[in-house]
């Protein structure tokens, strides 16, 4: 399939007045922030409610297992316009500048005539961060400015888009980036009409913490347990902030179709990774960063198309994939060279012509409970101690270096069954310790006092 050259004003012969350029082709990549696959009712969650979602799964192809390189927003949206996972992209954490020399996706179509536009809600995705390399327009919360903030809801980053799109020259190409913060803790992004609908109205989550979750996970580390109830309804809160979130994104594809840009359109809708609740038998329940368990890197993805972007409807795809995957996808439909990383085009996998899919690596970004634990050395890859998988056929294996704790074997299931598999043990742990070999051999920079305290107020720091 091949785009059209830049689209032109053509005047009418004999006529002074411009004809208005016709849309181009659209391409949407729509990052939910912190959104476990059981948050989607198309993923058969229970209590879920995601209207939208399940009718772009409806009209295109839902990936079930799709996999993030990492628990942590701008690491893993480095692999998402990279192709590369943390050892090839080199971002370990939030406040980690992505590297200069990381050749990124809006760069690529920048060259191709493309029109890029991003609008983020969370400042671990600050243009300061990097990823704004590409873009010819990029709207970030602008947390160092006077009024700026954080974090920006679902409706704020709506809005920013298509105000961006209205503004926008000519009719050319368009690649739209959107990320949406609301599924993250402190899971209060949502209208309170929206919350009420989920959760018992004298329901709230302990405030002992930053983000509101802290009671909780001091609980579960002391052993204690927490009522069934109080499970249940945080559990209620958060799906309410995925609704929320799905409510504002079909609000954004309702603007794309009234101002005519969904007759060529691709969508591609995922997230940078999921959240621990209450599955206290893997690792540290209500956070993210700590654990590389399936509840936090198996993620959403959500392919549909229309017109010259056009996909099979209603299919979906048990084949493992991986956010890495995403560039070359976009390259491809843009019939542009797709060599970006190392991730595939996914519209082999729904065609059937890819092969089998290659192993997946991991890894968690800090220990969870005290900053020394598993502190590599200076100049060492800060990520080396911490939690870390590899994925393989049916089987993934779990290790934590800094536990001293020997390495668990699990099936790739929704209930990431433990299983005794000595040879399988072995050769994974080998694969692992492969990857981790040729793991980038930098430490983590210095932060600014601005991004700490920020990434402080959003939880993210021990």
């Amino acid at each position: 399939m091949r785009i059209p050259m830049p689209w032109l004003l053509v005047g009418l012969l004999g006529c002074t007045t411009a004809v208005p350029p016709e849309p181009g082709p659209v391409v949407v990549l729509a990052s939910f922030d912190t959104t476990r696959v059981d948050s989607i009712s198309a993923y058969g969650g229970a209590d879920a409610s995601t209207p939208n979602l399940d009718a772009l799964a409806n009209r295109g192809v839902r990936f079930d297992w799709a996999m993030a390189s990492l628990p942590t927003t701008l690491g893993s949206h480095t692999t998402m316009m990279s192709g590369m996972d943390t050892h090839g992209h080199g971002v370990p954490r939030n406040g980690q500048p992505v590297p200069k020399d990381v050749p990124l996706l809006a760069e690529q179509l920048a060259v191709a005539g493309w029109d890029r536009i991003a609008v983020v809600g969370a400042m671990p995705l600050e243009s300061d961060m990097g990823l704004d390399r590409g873009f010819r327009v990029y709207k970030d919360t602008e947390f160092s400015s006077w009024f700026g903030s954080p974090r920006k809801g679902a409706d704020e980053v709506t809005d920013a888009a298509l105000k961006a799109i209205d503004e926008r020259p000519g009719g050319q190409p368009l690649f739209l980036f959107v990320h949406y913060y609301d599924p993250h803790s402190p899971w209060e992004a949502a209208p309170q009409h929206i919350r009420d609908q989920f959760v018992s109205p004298d329901f709230d989550i302990d405030r002992g913490g930053l983000d509101g979750l802290e009671v909780f996970r001091t609980r579960a580390r002391k052993g204690m347990k927490l009522k069934k109830s109080r499970v249940q309804q945080a559990r209620k809160l958060y799906l309410a902030q995925v609704h929320w979130t799905d409510q504002e994104f079909g609000r954004l594809l309702d603007g794309l179709d009234q101002r005519g840009l969904m007759k060529d359109s691709l969508i591609i809708m995922t997230a940078d990774h999921g959240e621990m609740l209450d599955e206290r038998r893997l690792g540290q329940v209500y956070t993210h960063g700590p654990d590389v368990d399936l509840p936090v890197i198996h993620v959403p993805m959500i392919v549909a198309g229309r017109g010259m972007f056009d996909v099979p409807k209603g299919v979906a795809i048990e084949r493992r994939v991986r956010l890495s995957d995403i560039p070359n996808t976009v390259l491809s439909a843009a019939s542009m060279d797709a060599r970006l990383g190392n991730g595939e085009d996914l519209a082999a996998v729904w065609s059937g012509t890819a092969g089998p899919p290659p192993a997946h690596f991991a890894e968690a970004t800090r220990s969870g409970l005290n900053m020394r634990l598993g502190k590599s050395p200076e100049g060492v890859w800060p990520n080396l101690q911490f939690e870390r998988t590899v994925i393989d056929d049916d089987s993934m294996l779990v290790y934590t270096p800094w536990t001293g704790e020997p390495s668990r074997l699990y099936a790739v299931n929704d209930e990431q069954t433990e299983v005794n598999d000595e040879e399988k043990s072995v050769r994974l742990r080998a694969a692992l310790d492969a990857w981790d070999a040729v793991a980038p051999s930098t430490g983590a920079g210095a932060m600014d006092a601005e991004t700490e305290q920020a990434l402080r107020q959003l939880g993210y720091l021990e």
